[in-house]
């Protein structure tokens, strides 16, 4: 196809030469604008298509070059009384002015014992593409904070991605190369893990889902 199209182009360039060659140039001649005309039109035509095709690729590259973090309200600065915006489940968290570096004044802790104790985010993932998820934590006392991906796609629910840590400093992480789908809904789940006779806090902070360029 594209190879019949650059055949046509090229024919259509050297009609048009071939027509400003001549000398003197007739413009009465009637043949002569017929042929002008036709050429010119023809030339119009792909131009504008030459022109469009550009458009777009630009318009692609300008979108793959935007970095977006979805989730919402990730370094839990937005909050309303007791409640951190678009965290579930209230009553399991707390909020710490406990920050790791550029943590402005906020984490979300969760405080567990023989009980597990957790808040999530659910996203509807706007546009297929690879995505980085990293996120500041750590723990006080005897137990684990976890962090799990759930994805539900179409018909099916998996577990993307689950991890537990046991830091006792704000520890940062990164995982990388997690390949999400259009209108995929993740949920991202946030825990906490003590014991019988233990309990403990797990805290995070500046957690961050950004697609890859």
């Amino acid at each position: 196809m594209f190879l019949n199209w650059g055949s046509k182009f090229q024919n259509n360039i050297n009609q048009f030469i071939d027509i400003l060659d001549r000398k003197p140039l007739d413009f009465k001649n009637k043949e002569y604008k017929m042929k002008m005309g036709s050429v010119t039109v023809k030339l119009i035509y792909i131009i504008s298509f030459i022109l469009i095709l550009s458009s777009c690729k630009n318009n692609k590259e300008q979108e793959n070059a935007i970095i977006i973090n979805l989730i919402k309200n990730g370094s839990f600065e937005e909050i309303s009384g007791d409640s951190i915006l678009y965290w579930s489940n209230v009553d399991t968290y707390d909020i710490s002015h406990d920050v790791p570096p550029e943590g402005g004044n906020n984490s979300l802790t969760l405080e567990a014992a023989d009980v597990s104790v957790s808040t999530s985010q659910k996203i509807i993932i706007p546009f297929e593409r690879f995505f980085v998820l990293s996120f500041y934590t750590k723990i006080e006392g005897k137990g684990t904070a976890e962090i799990t991906l759930k994805v539900k796609r179409q018909d099916s629910t998996f577990v993307l991605l689950n991890r537990s840590f046991k830091d006792t400093v704000w520890t940062f992480y990164t995982f990388e190369n997690l390949k999400l789908y259009m209108k995929d809904t993740l949920t991202i789940v946030l825990s906490a893990f003590g014991g019988i006779s233990h309990s403990v806090t797990a805290f995070f902070d500046l957690i961050k889902l950004e697609n890859i360029k």
